[in-house]
Formats: C-alpha cells, structure tokens, sequence
C-alpha cells in the first residue's frame, strides 16, 4: 500500500492549525500563575503545618505536576536529618 503526500496542500493546513494553537495559547497566559516568593518560601519549607493551617495539603497547593516533581526531586535529595 503506498501513500502519496502533497506537501504543497499540507503546508497551508499546517500553518492555519499553527495559527489557531499559538492564538489559544495567547489567550492561555493570563491564567498562568506568577510566581509570589512568599508561597514558594511556604512551599520550599519540608514541614507542612503552615499548609494545613490553611487547610491545604502539599497536593493541592502543588497541584498535580508540581506535586510529581516536588516528589521526583525529594527522592533524588541527598539524605539529610
């Protein structure tokens, strides 16, 4: 079975779908969390008392992704009491 491109019809449909992507992700940016240095001195801290004073668990005010990497970068710390 063989399969013929086109490319010249394929690179107008590759820039409008561009387009399309970069324009959502414009719309996007205003939503992005700045960075405050106070709750990342809060969430750098490896007692969580000041979370659940607010009622959050480290989870939550990490949310999912941070959470995965705040966890991956515990286990690659060195040991320390």
């Amino acid at each position: 079975m063989a399969i013929a491109l086109d490319y010249q019809d394929c690179a107008p449909a590759v820039r409008t779908n561009r387009g399309r992507l970069l324009a959502w992700l414009r719309g996007l940016l205003p939503l992005w969390r700045s960075s405050d240095p106070a709750w990342d001195a809060v969430i750098a801290k490896k007692d969580d008392r000041l979370l659940q004073d607010i009622g959050l668990t480290r989870r939550e005010a990490l949310g999912t992704n941070g959470y995965f990497w705040h966890e991956w970068s515990r286990t690659r710390e060195p040991w320390s009491l």
